[in-house]
């Protein structure tokens, strides 16, 4: 994962985070097959939902998985990483693009309270409060993207997410 600062032409990394699945960060899979060796992976979603159910308890006790699991930090997390890492040496920046998966309050928030405007994409399935909008282009014509747009302002009255839809 990267932050950017990008402005016209000019454009370099401000920081970076490695993310690394549950599974692979905890090497979850290797501590069931130690605790559970007759057990077999499951391999469907329903499957393995049971299994982590029946085994968790065990598998979360064991010193040296809650050392790994310590270790392991969601995609948003890491994305509030990112932000504060702009934010820190003061970065010249006023509005931030985001993907889907981090719109989230905690990312919201940490935007809202350094005053920065936001942009991002909306799941589907997220069920937020907003308010209308119309985005327009560079040139005065109607933005028209894809799925649900969202932004934030901080010098709006509202500080809730607001959409547009295409």
């Amino acid at each position: 994962m990267t932050s950017s600062y990008v402005r016209g032409p000019v454009r370099f990394p401000v920081a970076r985070r490695l993310y690394r699945r549950y599974a692979e960060c905890t090497r979850w899979e290797a501590f069931v097959h130690n605790h559970f060796p007759d057990r077999s992976l499951a391999t469907t979603s329903k499957e393995r939902t049971r299994l982590h159910k029946e085994v968790d308890a065990i598998v979360l006790a064991a010193p040296a998985f809650q050392e790994l699991q310590a270790q392991w930090r969601t995609k948003l997390a890491l994305g509030i990483d990112l932000l504060a890492a702009a934010i820190r040496p003061q970065v010249p920046f006023s509005v931030l693009v985001f993907e889907s998966c981090y719109l989230a309050e905690e990312l919201v928030s940490l935007a809202r309270y350094d005053k920065k405007d936001w942009l991002s994409l909306l799941k589907k399935h997220r069920n937020l409060e907003t308010n209308s909008f119309g985005l327009k282009a560079g040139g005065g014509n109607a933005f028209h993207g894809q799925g649900h747009l969202w932004r934030g302002q901080t010098s709006s009255r509202s500080s809730r997410p607001r959409r547009t839809e295409r």
